[in-house]
């Protein structure tokens, strides 16, 4: 695997370093969460707002479980597992962006599993869970537009990848499974705050999507900064 992975990372990497200006372009626009999260966003916000109470109470338990997911991903990156990223790796030869300097990763130099790939695979599992044919479009626009460059440019290995996938949409599954086990009348009294202040409701909604689609960085900064305070 460890074989596979250098080899499809170095070959995708060279394929792109022979055009400078598409690979630049093609880092940018993989990392910019406005340009890669929003045909995935807007795919959530019309699910929730074509859903009843217990629908969008539904949809709420998907999104906690693919934010314990990606949290769950970085910190099991913080336990420095298998392999570090293949931007670190000289003897790769890997050709970064100009934008892109490798040392910046240096504090956060483990890559398995990705957290990127994790929080992604687990929202389109959620569209294609409820819109099949959307749910498809959206995956082929997660591969090409956000998991093939993490690949390439050295972000992550392909392993690192299959397995934030797995474990993001393993989240959805896992929650469905417990939202249908929930007792009817313990899933009705949870859902009656969802329909009867649909106004805060909504609002939560959509300071929540959009932390998601920023991987969460805010809310991860603020928690790290009352961490440090709170050991001096």
């Amino acid at each position: 695997m460890i074989d596979f992975d250098d080899k499809l990372s170095m070959a995708l990497n060279h394929a792109l370093s022979a055009h400078p200006a598409f690979a630049n372009l093609y880092d940018v626009l993989s990392n910019n969460d406005f340009v890669r999260g929003l045909p995935i966003i807007a795919a959530l916000a019309f699910l929730w707002f074509s859903r009843d109470a217990r629908g969008q109470l539904h949809l709420i338990v998907q999104l906690l479980a693919i934010s314990a997911a990606t949290v769950t991903s970085v910190l099991v990156q913080r336990l420095h597992l298998f392999h570090t990223r293949p931007m670190l790796r000289p003897e790769l030869g890997l050709h970064l962006p100009a934008d892109l300097a490798g040392q910046l990763w240096n504090d956060a130099p483990w890559s398995w599993p990705s957290d990127t790939a994790t929080l992604y695979a687990g929202l389109v599992a959620i569209v294609c869970r409820d819109k099949p044919r959307l749910g498809v479009a959206l995956g082929v626009w997660t591969l090409v537009v956000i998991l093939i460059p993490r690949v390439a440019f050295g972000y992550h290995y392909a392993s690192d990848v299959a397995s934030g996938v797995v474990l993001g949409a393993s989240a959805v599954l896992i929650a469905d499974a417990l939202f249908k086990a929930g007792e009817q009348p313990l899933v009705d009294r949870l859902s009656a705050p969802v329909g009867h202040h649909p106004v805060l409701i909504n609002t939560l909604f959509m300071i929540g999507v959009w932390q998601l689609a920023d991987l969460m960085i805010d809310p991860r900064a603020a928690i790290h900064a009352v961490a440090l305070f709170m050991r001096h």
